[in-house]
């Protein structure tokens, strides 16, 4: 190929931005749009009353504080704001908000760059959530209040657990090597080091440093102890919450069926182990049909049981030997032509031994119960008492697992559901 045959690197580089899914601005201090890709003109055009010449005045009608933060930020360079939230509405289009995430960094003197990212669907995702926690709450009086209110402790403690994991599994104070270093280059140049500070100082001086370096090392010994009585702690609230909510659940007189979609139970589950999801980095990919697949169940509990498969899959990966390859999840929703819906969540994480399946589901003493109190045995129950089945797969040791649940659809589940309700 002749160098004018050769794509133009540049051009390519363009195109690319110009069609990222991501909305890229580039603006001057005053908010003047310099350059802008497709995504941003289609996010802000509805947005504008008097064209797209200015970031600034766009954002301002419902962002000002943002704006204002921009508009001050003093420094020549670096980030002045960091996916921040914003809420919008478009012209004509009442009642239907939109939710953006926001960063803009300072490039230079004369230049930012705002990146803009549609999160209406997770905001949405949150509000549905927290909607139906209140709307049980009224529903179910304060027993299922006091689940909600431990739910919100359970989750602050979760976070509280994550920051001591990285305090445990952080690196060793570089100071102590670096004092260590230093002793023994005064040590090897000790006659040079008396002669300057006279006879015996080089030797004192040698020991002040290796009291400091042992002080340092005990300084970290101490805080590692207690990191680890933290960790101690978090794990022991944890399973307190855990007895409390299940206590909590238990006290509720009666079971509630309500029309419920596939899709949205999982997704509700998946923004509940959001925490879990992030903190290891997992990459988790959705197959759903294009339709609705409604089933008659109580929601919660079938909730509870996706929240507990996609926390055990989750927590797979902190037990898994093997750690070149990616985290991955993937969940999977196939309306069957036996009247049923089949659910797959599949993760490449610790895996078990294929013998093992059955004793995992049927072993109450063996199976390990989750933060939320409820072990794979109570998650085959409810997914049966659903008139539906629980299974569990695995090849080996790391070489990850896979939970299949099936659910009837239609008036069946209704019944099904109900007798198994009276049976427990």
């Amino acid at each position: 190929m002749s160098t004018q045959q050769q794509p133009d690197e540049t051009e390519k580089l363009l195109q690319f931005l110009y069609r990222a899914p991501l909305a890229l601005l580039e603006i001057e201090p005053d908010g003047t749009i310099v350059m802008l890709n497709a995504q941003a003109s289609q996010y802000l055009m509805p947005l504008s009353t008097g064209g797209l010449t200015n970031f600034f005045e766009v954002l301002r009608p419902f962002a000002p504080e943002v704006v204002h933060t921009i508009e001050g930020f003093a420094a020549e360079s670096g980030s002045v704001v960091s996916n921040q939230r914003i809420a919008v509405q478009p012209r004509g289009d009442d009642g239907a908000w939109m939710y953006f995430s926001l960063t803009v960094e300072k490039l230079g003197h004369g230049s930012l760059m705002a990146a803009l990212l549609d999160v209406t669907r997770v905001v949405e995702q949150d509000e549905r959530v927290k909607l139906a926690i209140e709307q049980e709450a009224v529903q179910r009086g304060k027993a299922e209040l006091a689940v909600s209110v431990l739910h919100d402790i359970g989750n602050a403690v979760t976070g509280l657990g994550t920051i001591v994991a990285r305090l445990l599994g952080a690196e060793e104070w570089r100071e102590e090597h670096a004092i260590m270093r230093l002793e023994e280059h005064l040590r090897a140049h000790l006659p040079g080091l008396n002669e300057l500070l006279g006879d015996g100082k080089g030797e004192a001086l040698i020991r002040y440093l290796a009291e400091i370096r042992v002080a340092l090392r005990e300084r970290a010994s101490d805080l590692e102890e207690s990191h680890a009585r933290m960790a101690q702690i978090v794990t022991h609230i944890s399973e307190i919450l855990a007895l409390q909510r299940r206590y909590a659940e238990e006290t509720q007189a009666q079971t509630e069926s309500t029309h419920c979609d596939v899709v949205q139970l999982i997704e509700d589950a998946i923004s509940l182990q959001a925490a879990g999801l992030e903190k290891r980095s997992i990459t988790l990919t959705r197959d759903y049909p294009r339709h609705a697949i409604a089933i008659t169940a109580d929601r919660t509990k079938l909730v509870r049981v996706f929240v507990n498969l996609f926390r055990n899959a989750c927590e797979s990966f902190d037990r898994r030997s093997l750690r070149n390859d990616e985290n991955r999840i993937g969940v999977v929703v196939t309306p069957l032509t036996s009247g049923t819906v089949e659910v797959t969540i599949r993760d490449n994480g610790a895996g078990f031994e294929p013998n093992k399946a059955t004793e995992m589901l049927e072993s109450h003493a063996s199976s390990k119960r989750s933060g939320g109190g409820l072990g794979l045995p109570a998650c085959k129950q409810i997914v049966e008492a659903h008139g539906g089945s629980l299974t569990l797969e695995s090849t080996g040791e790391n070489r990850g697992a896979t939970a299949t649940v099936q659910l009837p659809t239609g008036a069946e589940a209704a019944d099904t559901e109900a007798r198994g309700t009276n049976e427990q």
